[in-house]
């Protein structure tokens, strides 16, 4: 590669270095140097209270249906959702479920509806859930649009990234030239979680 090719990615990596903070831009600057920390990926677990089987079968044949997205839909699936009662989903039923669903605006949207009409599942249960709605918008038209909004709603949701769920967010969002977001999903992951391999996908990703 010749110089000249590099120097315009080489001004925006010191562009990034004078806009970041300065907590940002000393975890940059470490990105190649610090020592990997040895951590544990977050595995789902059923809620202490799962949803009876009836209703996810329920939930399912909804979701399925050719008119889904319609407002009777919307309504047979809110009364469903409602019909749980002190009950959660678990992290094995919302993936039985969202594999039903056919992209991951619809998957986005029934976890709306999952927040207003019944109680949230536990946060650790949908890291893993969360890396397969990743994986699958990743594939999508506009992927960087919907992956940011997955993004958006995982924080709102209290869940935590995974290793997997932040490479995979740090390769798409440098692929579609979303420098500042890359840089976002980093700075924002634990810190026992930012091994060697994530800050090389990093590196990358800006070079």
């Amino acid at each position: 590669m010749s110089i000249t090719s590099t120097a315009p990615k080489c001004s925006t990596l010191l562009r990034l270095l004078r806009t970041q903070n300065p907590n940002s831009r000393v975890s940059f600057i470490h990105l190649a140097t610090a020592k990997p920390s040895v951590y544990r990926l977050s595995k789902a677990h059923p809620s202490s209270s799962p949803a009876p089987p009836p209703v996810i079968s329920q939930l399912i044949e909804v979701i399925k249906s050719d008119d889904n997205g319609s407002s009777e839909e919307n309504g047979k699936l809110v009364d469903l959702l409602k019909s749980l009662g002190t009950h959660s989903l678990s992290s094995d039923h919302l993936l039985q479920i969202i594999r039903k669903l056919p992209d991951s605006s619809s998957v986005l949207n029934f976890f709306q509806h999952i927040r207003s009409a019944s109680p949230c599942p536990d946060a650790d249960a949908l890291t893993s859930v969360f890396e397969v709605i990743f994986e699958r918008a990743s594939r999508e038209p506009n992927s960087g649009d919907k992956l940011l909004d997955l993004l958006n709603a995982s924080k709102e949701l209290n869940i935590p990234l995974t290793v997997c769920s932040a490479t995979l967010l740090i390769r798409c969002f440098g692929k579609g030239k979303m420098v500042d977001k890359l840089m976002l999903v980093f700075n924002e992951l634990e810190p026992q979680k930012r091994d060697s391999n994530v800050r090389n996908v990093v590196i990358d990703e800006l070079l």
